[in-house]
């Protein structure tokens, strides 16, 4: 087990000098083909200003091959804007949640949150788009041009894209065809009701297709072809056929995944994001296994996460990190290490249902918040005990504080804030193309919005990113002594300098040794890369 440790004061625990378990686990999956996905409540969204998002901005990821999201209107990493009227939302901040099938005459609800679903009603007051279209998925490609990573597409790449929808919980209440258009305008129809994707879980063969099954997300056949010359063009667009206005209808598209693919149309190895989050959800409804009964019960059942896993699967080989990141809890340790326990068996069943064997866990402690008054401290190092004693006890588990890495500091433009960021060299912060200043004007300090809640703009997303990311690379590259990226001859004179006196924030540890030189010569060269500042350890 990999601990690692900061001088910080933390309730007095085994492990009461952490900042991650086991984080090493994590960062060798960040390196190499893996899923990432992000589990949560509005922390986990996909706005820039959200370390999710910004993580793509700020992480050295090689290859960001694959991205889904929902069908979402608000503006966030894949955002579906609206070419029809009416069309109702389907998202925890709609004034009607979680209710499906809203023309319909029975009271019906769907509480995964996919952030979120668009709803078509086929009534004769529906007016079509331009081209009949109903809505147009969007990639904002070029929001990640200016992180490290760069444009998810770049000139001579070969992108598809699959479309998600929920089926009617009664199939004759299921529009049946829908077409989907790439930037060119090239049509691919697609069958709603006896052409959906088979399911992995089911012993289907998937591109084989299937009927679709009722109340649950299903993929539609086929993947579509985006060709190899976008230009930034992440565009699809949904449309129907106008003859169907006047059946009364529904269609409930439910997201789109973009992947790369290579000559053969096989999909690239890499990191795949993704994320079933919504506002304001909480430990319990991702560990309750109950269908969602009203507007705003906010549960999904272990069959329903299925389901949708299994169709956002682009190859049950490539290993699934669940990133669980949430709004601490008004819960007790015991108490919140038992929900966090529950929301991970959930999701282990899901993806072992699948058929996916390579499958970890890691429970990210946010920064500190302000929003529960005087025991927020409390609830977050009751949190902070939980994730870390959880991951201690189970194999596949990790676990990362970003309020312990930061010394409990409340980033609210106060001088401990400023102080704390000037000793970590965040006047100088560089991610990607961009530099900013933390600490002067018009940052001031001030990462964490009005509420004391969620970071404040891009640079607040972007600043507890790093931390977490930073946390990676120090796991991934403990030999990397003089934090540039590579393990080189800065970090050989580093350990002959400290030669046979312990490491300076281990006092009681080996003094450093042979041991020491051999495990950095054998990891010499590039490492998990950096950027400035490069003396936040």
């Amino acid at each position: 087990m990999a601990i690692t440790a900061l001088a910080v004061l933390t309730p007095s625990t085994a492990l009461s000098e952490t900042v991650s378990v086991d984080l090493d686990e994590v960062a060798e999956l960040l390196e190499g083909d893996v899923r990432l996905l992000w589990m949560g409540d509005s922390f986990s969204s996909t706005f820039f200003f959200r370390v999710p998002a910004a993580a793509l901005n700020t992480w050295p990821i090689e290859r960001i091959t694959a991205i889904s999201g929902g069908a979402a209107r608000n503006h966030g990493l894949i955002y579906a804007s609206p070419s029809c009227e009416p069309l109702s939302l389907i998202q925890a901040e709609d004034s009607n949640g979680y209710r499906v099938e809203r023309s319909g005459s029975t009271f019906r609800y769907f509480g995964l949150p996919v952030r979120g679903m668009q709803e078509v009603f086929t009534s004769d007051a529906l007016v079509l788009g331009s081209g009949d279209e109903v809505m147009e998925f969007r990639l904002k490609d070029h929001r990640l041009e200016e992180g490290v990573h760069g444009a998810f597409s770049r000139p001579g790449d070969h992108l598809r894209a699959r479309f998600l929808y929920r089926a009617t919980t009664n199939m004759e209440d299921q529009l049946p065809t829908a077409q989907l258009r790439d930037h060119g305008g090239q049509a691919t129809v697609l069958d709603l009701t006896e052409g959906s994707r088979g399911f992995l879980h089911l012993g289907d063969v998937p591109e084989e297709g299937r009927t679709a099954i009722s109340n649950q997300i299903n993929a539609a056949l086929p993947d579509i072809d985006l060709g190899d010359d976008l230009d930034g063009m992440d565009r699809v667009s949904l449309s129907i056929d106008s003859g169907l206005i006047g059946s009364r209808q529904f269609l409930d598209a439910a997201g789109l995944i973009y992947y790369h693919v290579d000559s053969d149309l096989q999909r690239i190895p890499g990191l795949y994001y993704s994320y079933i989050a919504d506002d304001s959800w909480s430990y319990r409804g991702f560990g309750s296994d109950d269908e969602c009964s009203s507007m705003f019960d906010k549960v999904f059942s272990r069959d329903q996460l299925t389901h949708w896993m299994d169709v956002t699967t682009l190859d049950v080989r490539q290993p699934v990190l669940f990133a669980w990141y949430m709004d601490p809890e008004a819960w007790g340790s015991t108490s919140t290490r038992l929900h966090m326990e529950q929301m991970i068996d959930v999701a282990e069943h899901a993806a072992v249902s699948i058929g996916i064997e390579t499958i970890h866990h890691l429970v990210i402690i946010p920064h500190r918040v302000d929003s529960l008054g005087e025991i927020t401290q409390w609830l977050m190092e009751g949190h902070q005990n939980a994730a870390f004693n959880l991951a201690a006890d189970r194999a596949n588990v990790s676990a990362a504080s970003i309020y312990a890495a930061t010394d409990r500091v409340l980033f609210n433009g106060d001088a401990t804030a400023e102080q704390w960021l000037l000793d970590n060299g965040f006047d100088q912060f560089q991610y990607g193309t961009k530099e900013v200043d933390l600490v002067a004007e018009p940052v001031g300090s001030r990462l964490l919005d009005n509420a004391g809640l969620h970071p404040r703009g891009d640079e607040g997303g972007a600043f507890f990113a790093t931390i977490l990311g930073d946390m990676l690379r120090d796991a991934a590259c403990p030999e990397d002594h003089v934090p540039d990226g590579t393990i080189n001859v800065s970090d050989l004179l580093h350990v002959i300098a400290r030669w046979g006196q312990p490491p300076d924030d281990e006092p009681d540890a080996e003094p450093t040794g042979v041991d020491d030189l051999l495990r950095l010569l054998g990891h010499w060269g590039e490492c998990w890369p950096v950027q400035a500042p490069f003396n936040r350890r």
